[in-house]
């Protein structure tokens, strides 16, 4: 809105990296985007989208991607809610911003979907 610097938001943004909580890394997300739309086709894209990186990497490849792995359906210790709904978020800024490992890894699911002939 041109109330403040555009460098005091992303400065802010700095911090996640230490929030463990899904809310903040939502709000977070939800003006990223915004930014990403305003960035980009521009010059300086890659040096925001790069930044972006760097503040989802470390708790991106802390949290990973879903296990469904064999004894896991129905298992009782299950993640809560707001856990879930935290590691869809990081997936989505990790691969929504270029991360090689969450393309690889989301194709890689995508194509054992198709090979499994599961969810026609």
């Amino acid at each position: 809105a041109g109330y403040i610097p555009q460098g005091i938001p992303l400065q802010l943004i700095g911090y996640l990296p230490e929030e463990t909580s899904f809310l903040p890394w939502h709000a977070a997300s939800r003006a990223l985007y915004q930014l990403d739309k305003l960035l980009d086709r521009t010059d300086d894209y890659r040096l925001f989208s790069d930044y972006v990186l760097k503040q989802v990497a470390s708790r991106y490849h802390q949290m990973g991607w879903p296990t469904n792995g064999p004894g896991t359906e129905g298992n009782i210790l299950q993640a809560s809610y707001q856990t879930e709904e935290l590691q869809r978020e990081l997936i989505m800024l990790a691969c929504s911003f270029g991360n090689k490992q969450c393309h690889r890894q989301a194709v890689a699911y995508i194509s054992d979907w198709i090979s499994s002939n599961k969810n026609r």
